[in-house]
């Protein structure tokens, strides 16, 4: 685990490259989520397209911050990620401070990763949920489909971004 400044919080996930063929950037700010998280991973295990075939994992990517977790959660991820490496989910376990710890911090920080991660790729769509959230079965692919159709946010509840290089921010209303 690792305390970070704002000068190396910009560093997160750079350590995991992103695969080229990448076209979502899903993040994921948790804080002792131990109660769900399986549930919240597992819905991406069983993302499928709009006909109901398996969507192909190496298209989207899972970043997932532990932030200043006190229970059972990053061992619950890397459980699943150990039992589930066709999907790309990339762990990085954080204490903040004080300041730092609030959920507008960390999903701007996590936004700008994830536009720096996907602008290597040319662009890509931007989405996020939370850690004790459970996706629809189709829920990259109905996001897709809304944006290819000319929508600029997707299930936005109170703000959304439109970025260069063709980025999308997805913000979407919490279901649980």
């Amino acid at each position: 685990m690792k305390n970070f400044t704002e000068r190396f919080i910009d560093s997160l996930f750079s350590r995991f490259s992103i695969l080229p063929s990448v076209k979502f950037s899903i993040f994921i700010p948790v804080k002792d989520e131990e109660a769900y998280i399986f549930k919240t991973l597992t819905a991406f295990s069983r993302q499928v397209d709009l006909f109901g075939k398996s969507l192909d994992s190496k298209q989207f990517e899972i970043l997932i911050l532990a932030n200043n977790c006190s229970d059972q959660s990053v061992a619950l991820i890397k459980q699943f990620q150990n039992n589930h490496p066709e999907l790309n989910i990339y762990l990085e376990e954080v204490i903040l401070s004080a300041k730092q710890a609030n959920i507008g911090y960390v999903r701007r920080k996590l936004m700008e990763c994830a536009y720096t991660r996907l602008h290597k790729n040319g662009g890509g769509i931007i989405m996020t949920t939370d850690g004790d959230t459970t996706v629809a079965p189709d829920w990259i692919s109905q996001t897709y489909r809304e944006i290819n159709n000319g929508a600029e946010v997707v299930g936005v509840e109170y703000y959304y971004i439109k970025m260069k290089w063709k980025v999308w921010i997805n913000l979407p209303v919490y279901f649980i």
